[in-house]
């Protein structure tokens, strides 16, 4: 089987839209953006709709923390309303300040999302406690990717095989 998810929503937000902002931003101030692109991506036969989460921390948006637990709820809450209750609602994560994955996370279950995405991460270490809490929380599916350079290694200096045994011994 072949499960189709979408995009990057950042690269195709930016093509469709003459800004320079994340398309973070627009969760709030102008949902139907998002909206639209998530409809674009089910009727291109996506499965799987990542919440437009991607950039929502303090730092990269310049939000205090409710900000951001808000435009955490109305990413959820646009994908949700895109899938119709037809697709899966993923979350989608970058690397971010740490102290926040926790919260983060919570804000993301609360709201409904079917898993969690930690996306291009050096290593275990920033989001282990946010790991410990999804886990404590329940059923709530949960994807690590790691970003390696071309010789393998991530920017933490462990190598891919590294990385996965850290991934398979980590207790959550």
């Amino acid at each position: 089987n072949i499960l189709v998810t979408d995009g990057a929503m950042g690269t195709y937000f930016a093509s469709l839209y003459d800004t320079k902002e994340p398309p973070e931003y627009c969760n709030i101030k102008d949902s139907k953006k998002i909206y639209d692109i998530h409809r674009q991506y089910i009727e291109n036969g996506a499965k799987i709709i990542r919440t437009n989460t991607y950039a929502c921390n303090t730092f990269t948006l310049n939000y205090g923390i409710e900000e951001v637990k808000e435009s955490i709820k109305c990413a959820c809450k646009i994908a949700s309303e895109a899938a119709k209750g037809h697709e899966d609602i993923f979350n989608d994560m970058q690397k971010q300040v740490s102290d926040e994955y926790v919260v983060i996370a919570k804000t993301m279950i609360e709201s409904g999302v079917d898993a969690i995405v930690f996306e291009t991460f050096p290593d275990m270490d920033d989001i282990k406690e946010a790991l410990k809490y999804i886990a404590e929380k329940g059923n709530i599916f949960v994807i690590v990717q790691f970003a390696v350079n071309q010789f393998g290694y991530s920017n933490s200096g462990l190598s891919a095989k590294k990385l996965i045994s850290d991934a398979l011994d980590c207790e959550y």
